[in-house]
């Protein structure tokens, strides 16, 4: 606060344009306002005044099964829309030969450094895996398997799309901007969706083969804590 004839005044109202410091507090004082609103909004929605009337009591209702089937079920709709929308780039047209030629080089070089990080990784990730089997068990040992290589499916796929979108982006771009654009982020969209979706399917499937086995408590907690690690 600044002390003037008046009385204190805030920061955020009291800053001179010329003053640096004044002009960071602003910004500070800015931000922490929008977090007061927010805390504030979060907290009606809480107690059923705001939007909606959400309440927690209304969320610990919903069965667990039906969260788990929710989960797995999203996970499987991720997966599919990265593969459809993958098949839907690769169709597109690539560009004349030049374009083709420059592409082709692109893949060759992305091939071989995913080869090379991969084999360098999969080094590193084996004396990790015995570690854990030897500090731990087999099943959070399944589960660093089970990440690290559902992260590596999906790390290929998205290279593999990502250096055959290239000229189609350039090609599409020729036509208008809008398209290329369009070309660009559905391309970019595919591994993203593919690492959510098979974190979601995972998860949800193995937790529940867990809780299939009788498996409680820490037990349960461990391997999937297991799984994000290898992801």
């Amino acid at each position: 606060k600044r002390v003037s004839s008046r009385g204190p005044t805030p920061l955020c109202q009291a800053t001179e344009p010329s003053c640096g410091r004044c002009r960071m507090a602003a910004v500070a004082c800015t931000s922490l306002r929008q977090s007061s609103d927010l805390a504030l909004f979060l907290a009606r929605v809480h107690s059923g005044s705001g939007p909606g009337h959400i309440r927690t009591s209304d969320m610990n209702n919903i069965s667990p099964d039906y969260i788990l089937l929710l989960t797995i079920l999203s996970g499987l709709i991720a997966i599919l829309y990265g593969y459809i929308t993958g098949k839907q780039i690769l169709n597109l047209n690539s560009g004349n030969k030049k374009m083709k030629e420059v592409a082709e080089a692109i893949q060759i070089g992305a091939k071989a450094y995913l080869n090379r990080q991969y084999l360098t990784i999969s080094f590193v990730g084996f004396i990790i895996f015995l570690f854990i089997l030897f500090f731990f068990n087999f099943k959070v040992d399944f589960g660093y398997f089970l990440g690290a290589l559902l992260s590596g499916v999906a790390g290929f796929a998205g290279m593999h799309i990502s250096v055959r979108s290239n000229a189609r982006t350039a090609e599409s771009a020729r036509e208008s901007l809008s398209k290329g654009l369009k070309v660009a982020f559905r391309a970019g969209t595919v591994t993203g969706m593919l690492v959510a979706g098979l974190s979601l399917l995972s998860i949800g499937i193995y937790y529940s083969i867990l809780v299939y086995l009788g498996i409680k408590g820490r037990d349960l907690i461990e391997p999937l804590i297991g799984l994000g690690f290898g992801a």
